[in-house]
């Protein structure tokens, strides 16, 4: 591949330029001179340090402070989330003390290899949390087929659904008359939650649940990660959260203030969700509710009916209509 490469400039020097990136092989040092290489970490070293110290200016020992960004910088080896996982970490222990010493404390025996450091941070936290923080990569790994993002107003819900599964279907609903400021409240304990839980590994970017990183999800997938994971998703239904999640979102009644989002295309995921799972049963209780939710906000228009004992559901989307039957295809 190197002779590859480099046989393509040689061939057109003043036409064809290729920046590549790989790690330090040997291959790469032995046939590229020094002159055709840039060490990424040498050169964001500057970033890195103004970063660590924006983000940690309670610090007060100037001197000992120093050196603390020195350390983090030279054991993060150019990477950059490595920095910003590890800071947040720091952060954290920020708001107990401040002291410099902690805070090293906190540094030696972080792990310097970043997949490492995703269990690290994540064995860190407590059972619970752990758990919380898996059924969040588990709702995200399932929607990322259908292409729609949880939104974090939906996701300040997971609480409530752990406490009672079926609270979003049940009448009176409890959060039915919320206000703007309650769900800006709401909004603002949900992003705290999800930071605690997560130790950085997902965030909410725009109102909207992401993986602060790619590599993140491909961690995720290791199998002793899946071991782990499953045992604290016994009795987690993901499919069902994440309709739960998103229907009561929809009967708080604000859906006018999410026009910009694709709610059609996530109510038919929804229920696209929910009958691989097969997470619906007579009398169909959910899809009941989801109907009239979806009726009463005005923002869609929706059909839903039985006949025979079984629930139809049928959307119009403007220009196109979704007829599904639980365990059958579309219609």
């Amino acid at each position: 591949m190197v002779e590859l490469l480099c046989g393509w400039t040689d061939a057109a020097p003043d036409d064809v330029k290729i920046c590549v990136s790989s790690r330090e092989y040997n291959v790469f040092l032995n046939t590229l001179s020094a002159e055709r290489r840039l060490r990424l970490q040498d050169l964001t070293r500057g970033d890195m340090e103004r970063y660590i110290q924006d983000k940690l200016t309670d610090v007060r020992d100037e001197e000992g402070f120093s050196n603390l960004v020195n350390n983090i910088v030279t054991k993060a080896d150019g990477i950059f989330l490595w920095v910003a996982l590890v800071v947040k970490s720091l952060r954290e222990r920020l708001e107990e003390t401040q002291e410099l010493s902690v805070l090293e404390k906190e540094l030696d025996p972080l792990p310097d290899e970043l997949e490492d450091l995703f269990r690290y941070l994540l064995k860190t936290v407590s059972k619970s949390v752990r758990t919380t923080a898996y059924q969040t990569f588990s709702m995200l790994a399932m929607l990322k087929p259908y292409g729609f993002e949880l939104p974090l107003f939906s996701y300040s819900f997971l609480e409530d659904y752990a406490k009672n599964p079926e609270f979003a279907i049940q009448t009176p609903f409890r959060y039915g008359t919320m206000t703007p400021s309650d769900k800006m409240s709401r909004m603002s304990r949900a992003r705290k939650s999800l930071n605690g839980s997560s130790k950085g590994l997902v965030e909410a970017t725009n109102d909207f649940i992401k993986y602060t990183h790619r590599s993140i999800p491909e961690f995720l997938e290791r199998l002793e990660v899946q071991k782990d994971m499953a045992g604290h998703l016994k009795n987690f239904n993901t499919a069902d959260a994440i309709s739960q999640l998103m229907l009561a979102e929809l009967r708080t009644g604000t859906l006018d203030e999410f026009k910009h989002y694709d709610w059609s295309r996530a109510v038919s995921s929804i229920i696209d969700m929910r009958t691989k799972s097969n997470a619906d049963h007579e009398p169909y209780s959910f899809l009941e509710c989801l109907g009239s939710a979806l009726i009463e906000s005005g923002g869609l228009d929706v059909t839903g009916y039985s006949a025979g004992g079984k629930f139809y559901i049928a959307f119009d989307f403007s220009n196109y209509g979704v007829f599904r039957l639980p365990g059958q295809g579309e219609r």
